[in-house]
């Protein structure tokens, strides 16, 4: 719950309570690391923002893999690797997986 707690903060700080309409969708990407499950964040989300402006909002979870480059020849890998498809090398670099962004919130807005 506190990862839900943390994004409507995080919402709030970045509209500083000026909506440009009512919250229809916000989607987040949130690194492989994090571990973090799309039914139970949306029911989370559910619960923590039905006494807010953000009640009703739907919310989307995109799930990023982390980057994998060969240190030997600087492929870049598909995750997770044991070895680099180009070359065979192993020793691989892990970049990334660890995020958790707001990317996009959208808005239903009243035209007069």
């Amino acid at each position: 719950m506190s990862i839900v707690e943390e994004l409507l903060r995080s919402l709030e700080r970045s509209f500083l309570g000026s909506l440009p309409g009512r919250p229809r969708r916000i989607l987040i990407e949130a690194g492989l690391f994090n571990q973090v499950s799309e039914p139970l964040l949306q029911e989370a989300f559910g619960i923590a923002a039905q006494e807010s402006c953000w009640a009703g909002a739907m919310l989307t979870v995109k799930i990023v893999k982390p980057e994998v480059s060969c240190r030997s020849c600087g492929a870049k890998c598909p995750f997770p690797a044991s070895a680099c498809p180009g070359c065979g090398g192993t020793e691989l670099a892990v970049a990334g997986g660890d995020a958790f962004v707001i990317r996009e919130v959208e808005f239903d807005v009243e035209e007069n």
